[in-house]
């Protein structure tokens, strides 16, 4: 034959490993089988624009991941901040750019949110104000908050929507007294990116107002006075003659929460009275 043939190797296969759905910044794992000695390859991705009404889709524009690595059949890829929701790879020979591959399932990348510095050990106070922060990866430039006392199967209240994405927001706690509360951020533009803080607690506050006079009279009705702050239906009082560290006494078991109370002063003399809510 005067027309010597030229035999090239081949790649048999090309996909991501894992899920078809992938967090800027992450490490995700590109796997292919060689047919044939190819000690040298190149590595690229692009990003499939959507055609746009009779047009047919532009041809992608590859970008180098890698311009020539060793033929080791897999790579691990840091994922870059280009989302997108067809993204796909090819993979060529650097001998032979024409002997290649494209992988035939694209993959989506998508921003990620977590939340940082959360306080759940101590209890939020109604009206106190708290700092949120989380983290960001990728994209993500509007971002709603929101939070649930049910870890969001079916209650949701809104705190704010399509904020600009700082990174923080100053949240005002809510009157909602409630066990095991959570937060959420979500990409404004995809709630499906986002992330739920730990569970805290949301607890309410008394406090007991000064008296009229600080003189009480045995047999005497004497009124006493308390503010509220958050939802506290009912209330119980006592009073101690120790500031409440072993001597405790009754006033009311559970009383409804008006903010006052007519109190009957005992027959229990004493010099120094801590009353409390």
């Amino acid at each position: 034959n005067e027309h010597p043939l030229l035999i090239a190797g081949d790649f048999v296969y090309f996909e991501p490993k894992d899920s078809t759905v992938w967090k800027a910044g992450s490490q995700q794992e590109l796997q292919w089988h060689t047919l044939g000695t190819i000690p040298n390859v190149r590595l690229e991705y692009a990003v499939l624009e959507q055609a746009s009404g009779p047009q047919p889709a532009p041809e992608p524009e590859f970008y180098v991941i890698q311009g020539t690595i060793p033929n080791k059949s897999s790579y691990t890829w840091t994922v870059p901040d280009r989302m997108g929701k067809g993204v796909i790879f090819r993979i060529s020979d650097v001998r032979d750019l024409a002997v290649s591959a494209v992988t035939q399932k694209p993959v989506e990348i998508t921003g990620d949110l977590a939340f940082k510095n959360f306080n759940s050990d101590a209890p939020w106070i109604v009206g106190d104000t708290q700092k949120l922060q989380w983290t960001t990866s990728g994209s993500i430039p509007l971002v709603d908050l929101s939070y649930s006392l049910d870890g969001f199967q079916q209650d949701f209240h809104e705190i704010a929507k399509r904020i600009p994405n700082a990174g923080n927001y100053s949240w005002q706690v809510a009157d909602a007294i409630a066990n095991g509360v959570s937060i959420k951020v979500s990409d404004a533009s995809n709630t499906d990116i986002s992330a739920v803080s730990p569970l805290f607690n949301i607890r309410g506050t008394l406090q007991m107002l000064p008296p009229e006079s600080p003189v009480f009279r045995i047999g005497e009705t004497r009124t006493l006075r308390w503010e509220t702050n958050g939802p506290i239906p009912a209330v119980r009082l006592d009073y101690s003659k120790d500031q409440f560290q072993k001597d405790i006494h009754p006033i009311h078991g559970a009383v409804s929460n008006s903010g006052t109370f007519q109190w009957e002063v005992p027959d229990d003399v004493s010099e120094a009275v801590w009353i409390g809510v």
